[in-house]
């Protein structure tokens, strides 16, 4: 539907990890629940399907397109509006997020405690660690905000409802977040430098992705991260620097540049040294923060080596060891990993200063799962 604005709506401003955004909202449109039964909720949510929110959705759902919001980002910039409007985590801010969501095109289901606080949950064909779920007509749902493990659920369905993916297929667009540039170089090829400053609101948005896997595939877990498209800004800053340094070389040089680059660029150290925890890191994070371990540098391989050359990539999976492999257009000497009928060359951005070809002696004759990227 079209938004129809009348002269005398106002807007709402809000900020959205880094971006003024704005959307028309007034007085007039806010609700009071009261107590919570299944009659008082399918009157509000049928008071909110007329007309009057028309022109918020449309709002939304234009702020998804022009931003290239991945559904998680939409669900979190409709959380932020609702909990502006009408208070954090309020039974209202749920309520009218519930709505916005499920407008725009995704299952929910609405749920309450017994102390009458109303829950959001959404449904997703992934599994995220650390999360409660609950299961609903074969489905897995995800509370919004911290719930209790017991909750009452309204299993009501919706029309036209899809789950919630955690893939990112589009760079989003975020308003750039002034942060302080990091000069990064390669050991063996001092050219191979680029001077790199990532928008501080991408970070703040990444540290708010849930670690998850799909397909009952754990190792689905890193092509999250691994199949996300580098940040345009951050493209335009590297990519001509690092093109320049390849210019004119052999498939093989190139990709032994960018191998020595990452390996030799970076500071090692644990995640639970840093994190607490195991954590991936999307490309940019890996150029943001001042420490990665190998599922980051074999990430941030992979996307330099789409990208710059063209070449396709697979991630491979030791217990303990991410290492990536190269499939190149001419049959390379060393280690392999076949895939779909196609020779594979090991790459091992961990493994300092170790040629095309060579894994970790700790890992050669370990169990290994070759696990595809885009």
């Amino acid at each position: 539907a079209l938004p129809i604005y009348e002269k005398e709506i106002c807007e709402m401003p809000f900020i959205f990890f880094g971006n003024e955004m704005t959307v028309h909202l007034d007085e007039t449109k806010r609700i009071q629940i009261g107590d919570i039964t299944p009659d008082r909720i399918a009157d509000l949510l049928l008071r909110l399907s007329g007309t009057a929110y028309d022109n918020l959705l449309c709002d939304c759902l234009e702020l998804r397109k022009k931003h290239n919001l991945c559904d998680w980002a939409y669900l979190l910039m409709l959380k932020e509006i609702a909990d502006q409007f009408c208070g954090t985590d309020t039974n209202e801010a749920v309520l009218m997020m519930g709505y916005l969501y499920c407008q725009s095109g995704y299952k929910v289901r609405f749920a309450s405690d017994n102390a009458d606080h109303l829950y959001l949950l959404v449904a997703s064909d992934y599994f995220m660690y650390g999360k409660l779920s609950y299961e609903i007509d074969g489905d897995i749902y995800y509370p919004v905000q911290e719930a209790k493990p017991v909750l009452h659920i309204c299993k009501a369905k919706f029309p036209n409802e899809s789950n919630l993916s955690l893939g990112i297929t589009k760079a989003m667009q975020l308003d750039n977040t002034e942060a302080e540039s990091r000069v990064i170089k390669s050991r063996a090829y001092p050219d191979m430098k680029i001077d790199v400053a990532v928008n501080r609101s991408l970070i703040d948005f990444y540290n708010t992705y849930p670690s998850a896997y799909t397909n009952n595939d754990k190792m689905t877990y890193f092509r999250v991260y691994a199949d996300t498209p580098m940040n345009e800004d951050v493209k335009k800053q590297i990519y001509p620097a690092l093109r320049s340094c390849l210019q004119g070389l052999s498939e093989h040089q190139a990709v032994s540049r960018l191998l020595n680059f990452v390996q030799t660029g970076f500071e090692y150290e644990y995640d639970e040294t840093i994190w607490g925890c195991d954590r991936a890191f999307f490309a940019e994070e890996t150029l943001y923060y001042p420490y990665c371990d190998c599922e980051d540098r074999s990430i941030l391989l992979t996307r330099l080596v789409r990208d710059l050359l063209g070449l396709d990539c697979v991630l491979i999976y030791y217990p303990g060891h991410l290492a990536c492999a190269v499939h190149f257009t001419e049959k390379e000497k060393g280690d392999y990993y076949m895939y779909n009928q196609k020779e594979y060359t090991v790459c091992d951005p961990t493994y300092i200063n170790a040629p095309i070809g060579v894994q970790m002696p700790n890992f050669k004759d370990k169990e290994a799962t070759v696990v595809p990227i885009k």
